[in-house]
């Protein structure tokens, strides 16, 4: 392993114990109100970009630039190897940049563009689409054209990620099934069970196969997965718990990054891990901004992704 790799798996060491864990995110979860539930993360690498927040989504938005901030300032310790893991881990934002971008031009709010400096990849080629057609015509030229239109855009973006970092990553392989699973999910249970849209046919047949498209029920959709797929459906019962399984997914991630990032020789893994680690102590801090927000009454979705 090069010095620089080691050197940039010992960063990623040190950016994960920066998180706050399930023990803070309960303690922000039980305040009365965002404002004091902010007041929490003065502490934290979150402050800076949470601080002045006047709204739950403006808040949300700071959580995830911290990630994003700490993602740059880590690449910068990465030997020049390490670029295409970078960017494949900015890939998440970048999606989320052109998703905004699509609501906009569609006449709906979106929250603000991340800044994803030398991380970016398409989107200084799509950022001034003028329309939702010039969007898609722009995105069919960059890494973001698989998988063809048929399913919503972000469910589609989100595919092409995680196709590309378990390219970079294979370590990563287990969330790409795990993002799969999460979708057929919804389209077999949530969305009326009908025939499955072909672009979600096409990314699940080389992940999980295609027993799932006949599934009509929670227990069928188990039975019908690979036995290393059903991670994230044990112990869900009923259909109206589909709602867990984006938590169990989160939490599954942490376990696995965690595990990299304690790993007695600092490397690629580490670097994934702890970026990986920061990440879903970001969703879990949203959740208890969340929860704040509502009154304090404690989130339910805490109890999954403790």
């Amino acid at each position: 392993m090069s010095p620089g790799w080691t050197a940039a798996g010992v960063r990623a060491g040190a950016l994960a114990r920066e998180r706050l864990g399930a023990g803070g995110c309960e303690t922000i979860a039980a305040q009365d109100g965002l404002e004091p539930a902010l007041s929490h993360l003065a502490p934290s690498f979150y402050a800076r970009f949470v601080r002045g927040s006047r709204s739950l989504e403006e808040a949300a938005h700071g959580t995830r630039a911290a990630v994003l901030w700490e993602l740059r300032v880590l690449a910068g310790w990465l030997p020049p190897s390490g670029a295409r893991l970078a960017r494949a881990l900015a890939a998440g934002f970048e999606r989320d940049n052109i998703v905004g971008l699509a609501s906009r031009l569609s006449g709906r709010p979106a929250p603000p563009v991340f800044e994803l400096g030398t991380l970016a990849t398409a989107w200084p080629r799509v950022e001034h689409a003028t329309s939702p057609a010039a969007l898609d015509s722009a995105l069919t030229r960059t890494v973001w054209a698989w998988p063809p239109a048929g399913l919503p855009l972000r469910d589609r973006l989100t595919l092409a990620w995680m196709r590309r970092l378990t390219a970079v990553a294979p370590a990563s392989r287990p969330w790409e099934v795990d993002a799969v699973v999460l979708m057929v999910a919804r389209d077999r249970l949530l969305l009326g069970g009908g025939a499955p849209p072909p672009a979600l046919r096409e990314a699940a047949s080389r992940l999980i196969g295609s027993s799932w498209e006949a599934a009509g029920t929670l227990e069928e959709l188990r039975s019908a997965l690979p036995p290393a797929a059903r991670r994230l459906l044990s112990g869900v019962h009923r259909t109206e718990d589909v709602w867990r399984v984006e938590a169990r997914l989160r939490r599954q991630v942490e376990e696995d990054a965690l595990s990299w990032v304690r790993s007695p020789r600092p490397g690629p893994l580490s670097v994934l891990g702890g970026v990986a680690v920061l990440a879903s102590d970001a969703w879990r801090v949203r959740a208890a901004l969340a929860s704040a927000a509502g009154g304090g009454l404690g989130g339910e979705v805490l109890d999954v992704v403790a």
